[in-house]
């Protein structure tokens, strides 16, 4: 009598990790299969982990060499982006993602998110793609500066990249991002005002909508519309980022969510100022401009600018030396 073979468990504990990787790359990469090869099992969401990272990390070290120092809070912002997609319930929040019951497996189907191990940044997919978009959209930032006859081209590099660090360290949170303001020193704070006001010119100049100068909304304007607008355009420019600057020159902006009444940060970022300053708000605009013609910023070195974005002073005791002949006194 015969008997039917017995079943035998496929050896996928013993299958060597570059048969693995040779089947992944003869498969068509589309995010969501990727995806769900990662939810398999754990040996084969390791061995996909580190064939990410390996990727991510050589193309980084390739064309992004200075991301570290240019954008020193997208830690934070992946480490955050973990939390929350664990927080939120699990994947099945994700399209496509089956649903998983027990918190381990939701933080373990999560790791496509995490893009961060530790207190180290681990170059992920959809790390990549944010790096990318960052600098994509500074150099079209720039382009568009340069179109418009912007001067200090460098300076306006640091300060979009400072505006991210804003937006990295803040989180959304509106105290955090105050906070963020005034443990800046003087450089740096010289630096985000002048940006505002360079960037309220640009949007004048190119942007879509009631902001542009040659708008008939624009023009029948009052004089206090017209500052209600330019302290709305502050205060969205510091709250959502250079990306929010690019949305408005390249599309309309969306109607942003309606919140509470708080202090505006354009406001903090202006009395930060002043305070180390030791003058009044109303004279942050002249010092601005008097202290933009130090050395330090008008020929901002490649190191001041690493500094900048960092948040250190670009040289030591700034609040007097720094600012020391070039401050106007109230």
């Amino acid at each position: 009598m015969a008997t039917a073979p017995s079943s035998s468990p496929f050896p996928w504990t013993s299958l060597p990790v570059e048969t693995i990787l040779d089947i992944v790359t003869q498969t068509p990469f589309v995010p969501e299969t990727f995806l769900k090869l990662r939810l398999v099992d754990r040996r084969l969401n390791a061995v996909l982990e580190n064939y990410e990272r390996a990727i991510c990390k050589a193309i980084a070290a390739e064309q992004f060499p200075h991301v570290a120092s240019d954008f020193p809070g997208i830690a934070l912002l992946c480490r955050r982006q973990l939390h929350s997609a664990v927080s939120r319930g699990g994947p099945e929040d994700l399209s496509g993602w089956p649903e998983y019951s027990t918190a381990d497996d939701v933080e373990y189907a999560s790791a496509y998110y995490s893009g961060v191990g530790g207190e180290t940044t681990r170059p992920s997919f959809a790390w990549l793609a944010e790096v990318y978009q960052r600098y994509d959209t500074i150099e079209r930032l720039e382009r568009l500066a340069a179109c418009c006859g912007i001067q200090r081209l460098p300076l306006l590099t640091a300060a979009l990249k400072l505006l991210y660090r804003l937006t990295d360290d803040g989180n959304g949170n509106h105290d955090a991002k105050v906070d963020f303001l005034w443990r800046l020193p003087v450089s740096g704070l010289v630096t985000l005002c002048w940006c505002l006001y360079e960037s309220i010119n640009l949007a004048r100049e190119c942007g879509h909508g009631v902001i542009n100068a040659r708008s008939n909304a624009y023009a029948h304007h009052t004089s206090e519309a017209h500052s209600d607008l330019l302290l709305a355009f502050e205060e969205m420019l510091l709250n959502q980022g250079p990306e929010f600057l690019l949305d408005l020159l390249g599309r309309d902006a969306q109607p942003a969510a309606a919140h509470p009444r708080q202090q505006t940060l354009a406001g903090q970022l202006r009395r930060a100022l002043a305070h180390k300053l030791a003058i009044e708000p109303s004279f942050v605009f002249l010092n601005v401009c008097s202290l933009l013609n130090h050395p330090k910023l008008a020929e901002l070195a490649a190191a001041d600018a690493v500094k900048l974005v960092a948040g250190q002073e670009i040289e030591e005791d700034e609040t007097d030396r720094f600012v020391g002949g070039y401050r106007l006194q109230d």
